[in-house]
This record gives structure tokens, C-alpha cells and sequence, in this order.
């Protein structure tokens, strides 16, 4: 991103957040380029203090709120930086069982020795 599209992509950023339907709980981490904003919904915390990330946009509100993309902000940054890297199937694996993905790298970096 160029710096006149991180000047462009913050005011645009900063728009958004002014826009008086936009929920007052949701804490801003990232805009999403489209319109949205990837957001920690701090009014649903679980029983460790772990809010969603939601993506809220103007038009939210007339689908039923901000739609959830994350149960929490670890499993939210882990995705994308899988997706970013083009590995989801490792994304996937530790998702479902990070000890077992664990192990087997393990086992496979021992069998290397």
C-alpha cells in the first residue's frame, strides 16, 4: 500500500467511525479496504475476557448486526496470517488440535536428525 492509499484508506477509516450508527462497543483493528470495519465486539466477552471480531458496516444494522468472523482476536489473526501465507490447511490443523499439529512437526523435525 502506497502512502497516499494509507492516507486515503484512514480517512476514510476515520469517516466510518463517525458515522453515528456505528456501535460504541466495537473497538477498531483494521479496515477491511470494502467499506468495513474488522472490529472486537467488547460488549460479548467470554469468561476470559476474549471478544469477538465482527465486521461492522453501514449496512449492518438492516442484516441483523455485525456479521462475527472470530470467536476471539488469537484465532482471528491466526487465519489471516495462514490466509496471507496461502498455508489455511496449517491454520486448520491448529485450530482443530494445536498439540497434535505440535507433536507431528515435532516428530517430523526429530525424524530429520
Amino acid at each position: 500500500m502506497s502512502g497516499f492509499e494509507s492516507v486515503a484508506a484512514l480517512v476514510e477509516l476515520f469517516g466510518l467511525r463517525e458515522d453515528p450508527s456505528f456501535p460504541s462497543h466495537l473497538l477498531v483493528i483494521q479496515y477491511d479496504g470494502m467499506g468495513g470495519l474488522i472490529s472486537l465486539d467488547m460488549s460479548d466477552r467470554d469468561a476470559h475476557g476474549e471478544a469477538p471480531v465482527v465486521s461492522w458496516d453501514p449496512g449492518s444494522d438492516a442484516r441483523g448486526g455485525p456479521e462475527q468472523l472470530a470467536e476471539d482476536f488469537g484465532t482471528y489473526v491466526l487465519r489471516e496470517c495462514a490466509r496471507a501465507l496461502g498455508r489455511a490447511s496449517v491454520s486448520n490443523r491448529l485450530l482443530r488440535g494445536g498439540d497434535e499439529c505440535i507433536g507431528s512437526n515435532t516428530v517430523r523435525s526429530e525424524e530429520r536428525s
